[in-house]
């Protein structure tokens, strides 16, 4: 492999350290440090991208630092948050990859973390909670997203309206994969269990009303043609779910693909939030 160094960042000290494996993610730890300044970031590679490029997590996240760090400078600081590369956001060779943070610069990497969008907001919140549940328990409140998507694809997505309602369905579903991947069920993700635990903790009226809208949109998914839209009634006559017609009235839903997919992870989002909130607040 043909790489070279950036010579003209030799002033800076860098110094690059292996975090701990987090799911199918390779993160490390970077310090950057001049004769002013001291700053630390995050570095974040995914196994796809990585096989991608066959090659090794340290040697990339060598040639990347030196990269980042060069096309950042030393002048303000690094966001804690860092970079993030996976298959969605970097090119097909460690090298192209290079070439593209000379070309854009460091920013095209951001971690998914720094930037505002409800995309990002969603994603943030989730990483707050598992922060909040591995103080008290030592266990992540959702279990590794990594074997669902690539983590900048899926904020892609998220944020980005839907055309028809193909791709409202598309979007729905995103929403119930991470759902099922809440941490209160094995081997798959119980809603009832973190009913349970909400509970346990916040009491059953809290609890009920925390968790509604994740129930809500699981029902949502009920719909052509991921699932059976239709079932046969008490009187035997063919009608659509009354679980489905449930959702959408409680998410407000009026067959109009992008309006509807707005209000739905406009209030995905909230729900984590307020989530997160109550834990917080204990109430």
């Amino acid at each position: 492999m043909n790489l070279r160094m950036s010579s003209v960042i030799a002033a800076p000290t860098i110094m690059v350290e292996h975090s701990s494996k987090t799911g199918d993610r390779e993160d490390f730890q970077v310090r950057v440090t001049d004769a002013q300044n001291d700053y630390e970031f995050r570095l974040s590679l995914t196994g796809t991208i990585l096989a991608i490029w066959s090659v090794e997590a340290d040697e990339a996240a060598r040639y990347l630092v030196d990269r980042l760090v060069y096309s950042h400078g030393t002048a303000s600081a690094f966001a804690e948050e860092g970079f993030w590369f996976d298959s969605n956001n970097s090119g097909a060779s460690l090298e192209e990859t290079l070439r593209v943070i000379e070309d854009q610069g460091s920013g095209f990497f951001d971690h998914p973390a720094i930037r505002t969008a409800l995309g990002s907001q969603l994603f943030n919140v989730l990483d707050e909670l598992d922060a909040a549940r591995m103080v008290v328990e030592g266990l992540p409140f959702v279990r590794s997203l990594d074997v669902l998507f690539e983590r900048s694809q899926a904020e892609d997505d998220f944020e980005s309206e839907a055309r028809d309602h193909a791709h409202f369905i598309y979007r729905v579903c995103l929403a119930a994969a991470i759902i099922d991947r809440f941490n209160f069920g094995f081997p798959t993700g119980s809603l009832n269990g973190l009913k349970s635990w909400l509970t346990g903790r916040l009491g059953e009226n809290s609890a009920d009303i925390l968790s509604e809208p994740f129930f809500m949109i699981k029902k949502l998914r009920k719909q052509y043609p991921i699932h059976e839209e239709f079932e046969v009634n008490a009187v035997g006559v063919r009608a659509r779910r009354s679980q489905l017609e449930q959702a959408e009235t409680y998410f407000g839903l009026r067959g109009d693909p992008a309006s509807d997919w707005h209000a739905v992870r406009t209030r995905f989002v909230a729900a984590l939030q307020g989530l997160h909130e109550g834990l917080r607040t204990g109430s």
